[in-house]
């Protein structure tokens, strides 16, 4: 089997078992942050084992998965999509305590209306790409929790994601323009660029 077909067609398990690692991290988080417990019952190298792990066979699954969307070739219809801003709303989702459910949300959404106009396809894969970006840096964060660049880190990653997700919701873009994110690695990128690399 090629090795490419075999990344693609283990993009969603990897994505199931990040999500599922994850959420055996964030649980007990979670269950000391509203009360329930006194305290985090795993000891912190378990949860970061846990969190580390998940968020590496998630991430790999939505690089390959948003990747594949990406280069799908794709018409679009002529009309001016009247749904700009939802990929940035559907990015509020973030904030939602389930793992990558931002990611999910995006993807879907994605695939679903990346027929309707170009600016809305650009605007999800722009989008996309700053979820994306946005766990890796996540990922560097947390292993370098122990230190205090961690902490650090984490703090300004969720100060430039509520900055720049409020004002691309609030900022209306011109006719054929997209809104930009900062700190962007282009994972999911045009298939006129693919096509460019070596």
């Amino acid at each position: 089997m090629n090795k490419a077909r075999l990344i693609q067609k283990m993009s969603v398990p990897l994505i199931g078992l990040g999500v599922l690692l994850s959420s055996y991290a964030y649980i007990p988080a979670i269950r000391a942050a509203l009360g329930i417990d006194t305290f985090i019952t795993m000891s912190f190298s378990t949860l970061l084992i846990f969190l580390i792990g998940g968020y590496m066979a998630a991430l790999a699954g939505f690089i390959t998965w948003f990747r594949k969307i990406a280069i799908k070739p794709v018409k679009h219809q002529k009309s001016v999509s009247e749904y700009k801003r939802k990929p940035h709303l559907l990015g509020l989702s973030f904030l939602i305590p389930i793992p990558f459910i931002s990611c999910l949300l995006l993807g879907w959404f994605w695939q679903k209306d990346r027929h309707v106009s170009e600016q809305l396809d650009e605007t999800y894969r722009e989008t996309a790409n700053f979820h994306i970006s946005l766990h890796l840096y996540l990922l560097v964060s947390f292993f370098l929790v122990p230190l205090f660049i961690g902490a650090v880190m984490i703090i300004l990653l969720i100060a430039t994601y509520a900055l720049s997700t409020l004002y691309n919701i609030l900022r209306k873009p011109k006719h054929g323009e997209v809104n930009r994110y900062p700190i962007n690695i282009q994972v999911a990128i045009k298939p006129d660029q693919t096509q460019e690399m070596p």
